[in-house]
């Protein structure tokens, strides 16, 4: 969504804003050249203002987006885990885990947004100094008949839009930030390679599939993980029977299931669908002949429904 709105809103701005602030000089100066220096002056206050609010508000901006990810991460497992966190009875812990990222969040914001709401009287406080003082300069022209009342005010016009091309770019770059860590988050998932790897010449399951599923010694590892969540299972499931899997929370029982349609690859043995092992088939083949139904809870879904993965 950040990078969205910042291809979407930011590169339009990008190409806007300089074409008013150019323009908008180039028309200034054709009606009073002696007054660039007003001009040069109002960048210079205005750029200065910018600058001192990014230094003072940027590492806030940086982080967070971080900080809304954690807090995320946190309702997440506290909803997906709900019935492990009663059964430990670590509620109070899930609680002020909670509202630390919460008061972390909402102090960095307060933050960011008190900062972003001096800037705007500062920036009007120095659009109506400009204003003033180009009232001052051109009067005393007027009055030296050296220029028009019209030109005054249309140099005033221009030079407000100078300004506003400013605060166009500099609201800009105030989404760069945000954008820049969803950017990169993305560009870890597009990074990822697949840990289900095809072989070259993959089986061909039969047409007519039976569905008898046959774990022959099967042991998994996960990743980085320092001893196997499987090891040396062996059963057969076999059409019209019904195969339970009963143990605690951790015992391994979601992962022996996401086997079966390989989100994961097996360390030792063999899973086979008919007498062909999966692990020689391709993917998106084993999938078309495996449906797996979850038993998650959806809290906030109450007509959720055995047929609801299928659709």
């Amino acid at each position: 969504m950040q990078v969205r709105g910042l291809l979407s809103m930011g590169l339009r701005t990008m190409f806007y804003a300089p074409i008013i602030g150019i323009g908008g000089t180039i028309m200034a100066l054709s009606k009073s050249p002696s007054m660039a220096w007003i001009i040069a002056l109002a960048g210079v206050l205005i750029f200065g203002v910018i600058i001192v609010m990014f230094a003072v508000a940027m590492p806030k901006f940086k982080i967070m987006q971080k900080l809304v990810d954690k807090l995320n991460l946190v309702s997440r497992e506290n909803l997906s885990g709900m019935m492990v966190i009663r059964a430990f009875a670590t509620q109070k812990f899930e609680e002020e885990r909670f509202d630390k990222a919460n008061k972390t969040l909402a102090d960095n914001n307060l933050f960011v947004y008190r900062a972003m709401a001096t800037m705007m009287p500062i920036m009007m406080l120095v659009m109506n100094a400009v204003s003033l003082l180009i009232v001052w300069v051109g009067g005393h022209q007027i009055a030296q008949s050296t220029m028009q009342v019209g030109d005054m005010m249309a140099f005033i016009q221009y030079t407000m839009q100078i300004i506003m091309s400013f605060l166009m770019i500099s609201m800009v770059f105030v989404m760069v930030p945000r954008a820049a860590v969803s950017a990169n988050r993305i560009a870890e998932v597009l990074d990822c390679h697949s840990i289900v790897e095809d072989v070259a010449e993959p089986e061909h399951l039969p047409k007519d599939v039976k569905g008898v599923i046959e774990f022959k010694d099967v042991s998994f590892c996960y990743d980085g993980a320092g001893e196997n969540v499987l090891e040396h299972i062996s059963f057969t499931a076999r059409p019209g029977e019904t195969t339970a899997f009963i143990g605690s929370t951790g015992s391994g029982k979601s992962t022996l299931v996401n086997l079966i349609p390989r989100f994961h690859d097996v360390t030792s043995g063999s899973i086979c669908l008919d007498g062909v092992d999966i692990k020689n088939t391709a993917p998106e083949r084993a999938e078309r002949k495996n449906r797996l139904c979850t038993p998650e809870r959806r809290t906030f879904q109450w007509r959720y429904t055995f047929k609801s993965p299928l659709r």
